[in-house]
């Protein structure tokens, strides 16, 4: 009888979730760590699909769930976020073979992907919508000879996801205007149709929210102090154009630097984050802040210039976290992106090896 082998996904479902949901359960608590501190379920409670997220309302109402800390509501989220990291990994095990394994060490080591991982928040949604999209893009090219079944699939799985996550609108959006300019002319009519109703739909349910966005971009208040017009009022009196791209560049840099490595008091509290109570402990919070910063970007540039050699269309992505780039820029929302900054970085070691490996050849000829 032939044994059964446990694949390195399953030994990284086992470890990474395995010790998740252990220590979200039985011993944050011991710690004094409040695992389950956050406003997500509370916020759409109530089973109305009129809500931001009338999805998630009505996922809640149906699995009876009332609180993030309950083990329903954690197997669900380990559960989700098992089939995000299996789309990704099923791509990349073809992809770069034995180096994957590289990927899942370093999906298990960050401390977000540990954080969250048995969370059931909506942005667990955003992230599988991503791993949704490159799992579709990777696997199908060409739009135009996607199959009717993967077809009907991927739109059906963005609608829905939306629904749970409103976030990612300009993600669904593109996508869907990509599928309508790739596909093949029997697709088209559906296409048109589909693509016209989910617009009207995605329009109707951000109606209420779009002053409020644009007010959060444009006005700089003590919650959101590093918005546009904080930097437009340092540059008052200096010259055009000169003032406004100087304003520009620095709400630029200083919001990718939140989203990229920094918590959401760094974004929301910025003067009291990074001037009051310069403990030990706030001080190595803020270093491995800027290392996340140095390592997200620097993974995210080594993913898009891999994958953009083959299909420029892979940026679609980027706009998972358009939203949050202008409006709230902290390191939540940049958890749909942190798989793909470990793939960039997973990449650099392989080639990092792969040179060494030319190398000892070319030396023992």
């Amino acid at each position: 009888m032939q044994r059964l082998r446990a694949t390195p996904f399953s030994w990284y479902v086992l470890i990474h979730y395995g010790s998740a949901f252990i220590f979200a359960h039985y011993f944050s608590g011991i710690l004094g760590y409040d695992y389950f501190k956050y406003p997500d379920i509370i916020d759409n409670i109530g089973c109305s699909f009129k809500s931001h997220n009338g999805g998630f309302s009505l996922m809640l109402c149906a699995l009876d769930i009332t609180s993030i800390n309950n083990y329903v509501a954690s197997t669900s989220a380990v559960l989700l976020r098992i089939l995000r990291d299996y789309l990704v990994y099923a791509v990349l095990r073809e992809k770069i073979g034995s180096h994957s394994k590289t990927w899942l060490i370093l999906m298990v080591l960050h401390p977000y992907e540990f954080t969250y991982a048995a969370k059931l928040t909506t942005d667990l949604f955003g992230c599988l919508a991503v791993a949704v999209v490159y799992y579709f893009l990777t696997k199908h090219r060409s739009f135009s000879k996607m199959p009717p079944s993967a077809f009907i699939v991927l739109l059906l799985s963005l609608s829905l996801l939306f629904t749970l996550r409103n976030s990612i609108l300009p993600l669904v959006v593109v996508t869907l205007l990509t599928l309508v300019m790739n596909s093949s002319r029997q697709h088209i009519p559906i296409l048109a149709f589909l693509s016209t109703v989910a617009v009207l739909f995605f329009i109707w349910t951000l109606s209420n929210q779009t002053h409020s966005y644009i007010s959060n971009v444009t006005t700089s208040n003590s919650d959101y102090l590093l918005n546009y017009g904080y930097f437009a009022a340092l540059f008052v009196g200096i010259q055009e154009p000169i003032a406004s791209l100087g304003a520009a560049v620095s709400y630029t840099l200083s919001h990718w630097t939140l989203l990229t490595g920094f918590r959401e008091m760094a974004y929301t509290k910025t003067l009291l984050y990074f001037t009051n109570n310069p403990s030990p402990a706030r001080l190595l919070e803020q270093l491995t802040s800027v290392l996340l910063v140095i390592i997200h970007t620097y993974g995210l540039i080594k993913f898009f210039q891999s994958a953009m050699c083959k299909d420029r269309k892979m940026l679609i992505l980027l706009f998972a976290i358009f939203p949050a780039f202008f409006i709230v820029a902290h390191l939540r929302y940049f958890l749909p992106m942190i798989p793909f900054a470990l793939v960039g970085v997973a990449l650099s070691v392989r080639e990092f090896f792969e040179k060494r490996e030319n190398k000892c050849h070319r030396t023992r000829c």
